[in-house]
C-alpha cells in the first residue's frame, strides 16, 4: 500500500463528502478510492469513516488522523517545493577535487562566471595532485585526467587531453633534436612518476602503429610544474599535456618535438560517486564546463591546433 497516497485519497473524500466527488478531483475511479480507504483503514486497524447510503461523516479516530495527515500532506508538499526550487536554483556547498596545474590554469579562471549563474551555490575546491576517494573525503566531484577512470564512479566526459614533446631551445642546442621517437632514449628525459610505467612513453606513429620507448633521465617529479620548470631551464625533454606548455611554446621557452607522432589521447572528465540521485549542484558544474570545454577543439588546444 502507497500510505502517502492513500492518505491523501482519505483526505480528499472527506473534502469532498462522497467518494463520487473525490473520485473527480482525483482522476480515478469510485472504486479505486473505496479501496484506497479501505486498505488505510485495514492497515490502521481503525474506522476513520461512518458511510450510509446518503452520509459520509468522521469518526472521532477518523478527526484526529484527518487532521494529522494534512499536517503530514502539507509538509511532503512543501518539501517537494524547496527540492523542485533547489533543482532551477541550485544551491549548497560544492566541493570540487581538481588537480593543481590544470585546476590553476583553466578551472579557477572560469568561477566567477559559474557563480555569477549559480549565486546560492558556494564552492570549496580541494586542490591536490593525489587521486582523492570522494566518499572519504566528503568531495561531491572531482576533475579527473585519464584513460580509464574508477568504475564505481560516474564520469561524464569533458573534453581530450592531448600531449606534446618539448624542449628549450637551450638543451637542443647542446644536445640535438631528436626526429623519432627512438631517439628520446639518448636524451635526457624529465619524468613525472605520477602514473604507471612514467619511463616508457608511448607514441602513434604516422602509418598507425603504436610505438613504445623506454626513456632516461636524472629527474623526476610527481607535479607538472617541476617538471615545466626544470624544462625551461634546459635540463632535458619533458612530456607535458597541451594545457601546461601553451605558453612556454608560445613564449618560445620551449619547442615542441616529433610533430608527426601523437602520443595517445587522455580524458578530461567530472566524475562523481554513483548514485540514483545526482545533487542539483553537480549537474549544474557538469553541464556548465560541458558549455566551457565541449567544443570540437578544447580551449586549450585551440593555439597549437590551428
Amino acid at each position: 500500500m502507497d500510505k502517502l497516497l492513500a492518505m491523501d485519497v482519505f483526505c480528499r473524500v472527506v473534502e469532498s463528502g462522497s467518494f463520487v466527488k473525490a473520485s473527480e478531483r482525483l482522476g480515478m475511479s469510485t472504486t479505486a478510492v473505496s479501496r484506497h480507504v479501505a486498505e488505510l483503514e485495514g492497515h490502521l486497524d481503525t474506522r476513520l469513516l461512518q458511510r450510509t447510503t446518503r452520509t459520509l461523516r468522521l469518526t472521532e479516530s477518523g478527526t484526529r488522523f484527518y487532521e494529522r495527515c494534512q499536517l503530514i500532506l502539507s509538509e511532503v508538499a512543501d518539501a517537494e517545493m524547496e527540492l523542485d526550487q533547489q533543482r532551477q536554483n541550485p544551491s549548497g556547498l560544492l566541493r570540487i577535487s581538481v588537480s593543481i596545474p590544470f585546476g590553476a590554469r583553466h578551472f579557477a579562471p572560469l568561477l566567477p562566471r559559474f557563480c555569477e549563474r549559480y549565486p546560492g551555490i558556494e564552492i570549496e575546491v580541494v586542490a591536490s595532485d593525489r587521486k582523492l576517494s570522494l566518499v572519504d573525503e566528503g568531495i561531491d566531484m572531482a576533475l579527473r585526467i585519464s584513460r580509464e577512470f574508477d568504475g564505481s564512479l560516474i564520469a561524464r566526459p569533458l573534453a581530450k587531453i592531448h600531449t606534446l614533446i618539448c624542449a628549450a631551445p637551450d638543451y637542443l642546442s647542446r644536445q640535438g633534436t631528436p626526429v623519432t621517437p627512438d631517439e628520446l632514449a639518448g636524451h635526457v628525459c624529465l619524468v613525472y612518476n605520477g602514473v604507471p610505467e612514467p619511463y616508457v612513453w608511448s607514441f602513434e606513429c604516422p602509418q598507425g602503429e603504436l610505438r613504445q620507448v623506454r626513456v632516461q633521465g636524472g629527474f623526476q617529479a610527481d607535479n607538472g610544474d617541476f617538471l615545466l620548470a626544470a624544462a625551461e631551464g634546459g635540463m632535458g625533454i619533458t612530456r607535458q599535456p597541451s594545457f601546461m606548455v601553451a605558453e612556454a611554446i608560445a613564449g618560445g621557452r620551449l619547442l615542441p618535438l616529433l610533430a608527426d607522432y601523437r602520443m595517445p589521447a587522455l580524458q578530461l572528465a567530472a566524475v562523481y560517486p554513483s548514485r540514483r540521485f545526482v545533487p542539483a549542484k553537480v549537474r549544474a558544474m557538469v553541464s556548465f564546463l560541458q558549455e566551457e570545454w565541449g567544443g570540437p577543439v578544447a580551449p586549450w588546444d585551440a593555439w597549437w591546433q590551428k
